[in-house]
């Protein structure tokens, strides 16, 4: 999540910023959707993904905390 904090970003670059594979990032990526955390932006093709406010909020609150 952290890497979305800045920008929408598009799973290559999440990819490149955690070293993390595309399935991975697929999996996490829906699983904080259905969380409310994520949202995919624009059309499924372009793979961008942003944060929504209540993953803005999670991810400043544990950046606060650590």
């Amino acid at each position: 999540m952290k890497a979305l904090i800045k920008w929408k970003k598009s799973i290559r670059d999440i990819e490149r910023v955690t070293k993390l594979k595309k399935p991975t990032l697929t999996l996490s990526l829906n699983k904080m959707k259905k969380e409310g955390l994520t949202k995919p932006l624009g059309i499924r093709r372009s793979g961008k993904w942003a944060l929504t406010k209540k993953g803005r909020a999670v991810v400043v609150m544990r950046i606060a905390t650590v």
